[in-house]
């Protein structure tokens, strides 16, 4: 047996599909909690170059796991002859691959503007793509054991470096500081549209994909059923393009929520603070 009959044999390795609350997303979501109250605690009050580090492990981790995915993935045995059979709804372009290109930009960047466009859109989007996952992984879950292990592990990179992020730029956080993070994240969804539209009408014209394929980046095409956490059943209930708009709305909804929470609690703790050392 050659080494790739082998990799594809491990890749394919199938067992029964996990269920949500169930024993491996529990256990994933224990560790994800774990690893970001340990980091959370470690980097509050530690050096730039820490928090720096912490980040390109986790962007280095996720761009492994990511390069696995779209190489060593799709390999498949089919009548003792592997085949390559890429699915399009894996192109990585979804709003949890986002991450993947922003955080290199939040840990090699100079401190400044520059760099708090990235640490807004890690500490709000990437968290809500995370935690939408985590609290909702039916999505994801499915028979191969390491297509779950990738996911998983993917979403709560996303957890623990969105959390981390808030906590080391609390003092930041204002009005401007989402808005930057919401620009990155209009550019992102801009581009995920003319991927679907666009980008969608060449690969099929050109036959390089059916025109079956489900080429869906970020779950917002009009041409297909939605499936992304919490959003998707929405979908078939209004017109695409209300889809569309709500689904962007609601997220830059929650990331105001985010930072509006963050701040608050900092000003809280600040306040409390104040009030021990006045006595």
């Amino acid at each position: 047996m050659s080494l790739l009959e082998r990799i594809c044999n491990i890749v394919n390795i199938e067992v029964e599909e996990p269920v949500a609350y169930g024993g491996l997303h529990l256990l994933c979501a224990l560790a994800v909690l774990l690893i970001t109250v340990f980091l959370c605690i470690k980097i509050k009050d530690a050096s730039d170059r820490a928090f720096r580090t912490v980040i390109i492990v986790s962007w280095a981790v996720m761009f492994l796991l990511e390069l696995f995915k779209q190489t060593l993935f799709p390999l498949a045995m089919e009548e003792g002859v592997i085949v390559y059979d890429y699915s399009w709804v894996d192109f990585p372009f979804q709003l949890c691959s986002t991450p993947i290109f922003v955080l290199p930009f939040l840990g090699f960047l100079r401190d400044g503007k520059a760099r708090d466009f990235a640490a807004a859109y890690i500490m709000t989007v990437g968290l809500i793509g995370g935690l939408a996952v985590y609290f909702s992984p039916d999505t994801v879950l499915v028979t191969v054991m390491v297509k779950n292990v990738q996911s998983m592990t993917h979403h709560g990179i996303q957890v623990i470096t969105g959390i981390l992020t808030a906590v080391y730029y609390h003092k930041r956080i204002n009005k401007t500081f989402w808005l930057r993070g919401l620009a990155v994240f209009s550019v992102m969804f801009a581009i995920a549209n003319l991927l679907n539209t666009v980008g969608f009408n060449i690969l099929t014209s050109s036959g390089i994909m059916a025109e079956d394929a489900s080429f869906n980046m970020f779950y917002i095409t009009p041409n297909r059923d939605q499936s992304f956490p919490m959003f998707g059943e929405l979908f078939g209930m209004v017109h695409p393009l209300v889809y569309i708009i709500g689904y962007y709305i609601a997220i830059a909804g929650g990331s105001a929520l985010i930072c509006y929470a963050t701040h608050l609690c900092y000003r809280l703790i600040t306040k409390r603070r104040s009030a021990e050392e006045a006595e």
